[in-house]
């Protein structure tokens, strides 16, 4: 698949919430995206983790996004940071939070941000018949637009 296009963010990320984010030691974990504006991703995350300690020595980070539904994939790379300020934890809260904190007022509570400096992703047919259509056309023709369209990430 060329790349064809560019995205914003939002744009990119619409829809899809759950990121594996990945630190500088390559270790993952899921995360549910709470916000995506401009060029951040916002999380509420425990600030006591362990990983979060790796954060704060090298804030690096990578998440990929995918639905292999509907054929949607993200990858993004960016710099993380805690941030505790309680206007912006009240701002992100949501009713699903409450299955890990106790509140907005919980000690263990930060938001995470995201700040996005460039990412790609990749749209294929959305359906299982649509996948094996537009393969077998790629595959018959030579032609790979018919597989789905991908392009930059533009923070």
């Amino acid at each position: 698949m060329p790349h064809t296009r560019t995205r914003t963010l939002e744009d990119a990320v619409e829809g899809l919430r759950f990121p594996m984010v990945t630190t500088s030691d390559l270790t993952s974990r899921p995360l549910t995206c709470v916000r995506a504006h401009d060029q951040h991703l916002w999380f509420l995350v425990d600030k006591t983790a362990d990983w979060m300690k790796r954060i704060a020595i090298d804030p690096t980070v990578g998440l990929s996004f995918a639905d292999p539904k509907s054929s949607d994939f993200v990858s993004v790379v960016g710099r993380a940071e805690a941030v505790h300020d309680r206007e912006v934890l009240e701002r992100l809260w949501n009713p699903a939070a409450e299955a890990w904190f106790n509140g907005v007022d919980d000690p263990k509570l930060a938001a995470l941000r995201v700040d996005v400096e460039q990412g790609q992703y990749w749209d294929g047919p959305d359906s299982r018949i649509a996948r094996t259509l537009a393969f077998a056309r790629a595959r018959a023709t030579g032609n790979t637009e018919a597989m789905g369209e991908a392009g930059d990430v533009h923070p």
